[in-house]
């Protein structure tokens, strides 16, 4: 069955929260700001576990999805598409969701927040408890949520602005896990797409063709396609260009190597085809990315 984008995205954040690098950041990040880090794929359902509520939160949801939960939830999947972006819900509470790209792509949102940056006024608790009535909650459900509303985390702007700082960089790492899960050896892969995946790898730095990698596995060009794309959701050359991409990343990282050296060395033939490559898969020039990294180095130290 061929994997189509959209479900190898979600396949691949399903793996994500599997692994223990997100598992143990998540859990970490939870206890030293008391805030809950979740995982949503892009444009999927806005359903949360009671963990990753606010006790105000987990009680508007009991029952029916909160309409501001959706709005909310819909608007940070539009400004957050590329860069980290909060917003508030109609009760009042900041939420942030920090971009997991892949390439060009955004495949899943890393989100936070269910906070205030000021503390409950009466005159806030007074207006909560008219949109609740608004919506038609009765009055004890009111007091109920009035109550857990107080209780919701106060977080200062300075400080809530380090945390999504904290995430921004964590998503780097995600990033870097995308590549490896998307790369990975499938555990039903055929023999055929395993030779192939070795054969590139072994000669990444060669001008590869689909004949000669179709010699390699011994099979013919029109049968290597479609068995590489079904296991892969990639065809053959956006699988080259990517892992080239990829190795052209970490050489990137090295202040001594030019783009036009790391360009020849992970295989491409001319530069600027190495630069339409990288601008396709990672959405900005191999000169922007090297400043960006750099920059978010500096950024990483000075939090540590």
């Amino acid at each position: 069955m061929n994997v189509t984008v959209s479900e190898r995205n979600r396949q691949v954040v399903e793996k994500i929260k599997a692994t223990s690098l997100y598992q143990s950041y998540a859990t970490a990040f939870q206890k030293v700001t008391g805030l809950p880090l979740m995982i949503q794929p892009m444009h999927g359902d806005v359903i949360l576990s009671s963990c990753e509520q606010s006790e105000f939160c987990r009680q508007l949801n009991v029952g029916q999805a909160c309409k501001n939960c959706h709005c909310l939830h819909n608007h940070l999947m539009r400004d957050a598409s590329e860069h980290a972006a909060s917003a508030k819900c109609g009760m009042g509470l900041t939420e942030t969701a920090v971009p997991i790209r892949f390439g060009s792509e955004t495949i899943a949102l890393l989100k936070t927040g269910q906070v205030r940056h000021e503390n409950a006024r009466k005159a806030d608790l007074v207006a909560l408890a008219e949109r609740l009535k608004e919506q038609g909650f009765d009055d004890k459900a009111v007091k109920q949520l009035a109550e857990a509303y107080s209780k919701v985390a106060v977080v200062g702007t300075d400080t809530y602005e380090h945390m999504v700082t904290m995430i921004e960089i964590f998503s780097m790492h995600v990033t870097t896990l995308i590549n490896q899960l998307i790369f990975a050896q499938g555990e039903d892969e055929q023999p055929v797409v395993t030779a192939a995946k070795r054969f590139i790898r072994e000669n990444l730095d060669e001008k590869l063709t689909l004949e000669a990698i179709a010699e390699a596995v011994q099979v013919s060009p029109f049968y290597f396609c479609k068995v590489f794309k079904q296991a892969t959701g990639m065809t053959f050359t956006e699988y080259v260009n990517r892992k080239r991409v990829e190795w052209a990343k970490q050489e990137l990282l090295k202040p001594s190597a030019t783009v036009t050296e790391v360009a020849f060395e992970v295989g491409y033939q001319s530069l600027s085809q190495f630069n339409r490559s990288f601008l396709r898969y990672e959405g900005e020039a191999p000169t922007k990315y090297r400043k960006r990294m750099k920059a978010g180095a500096i950024t990483a130290a000075k939090v540590a």
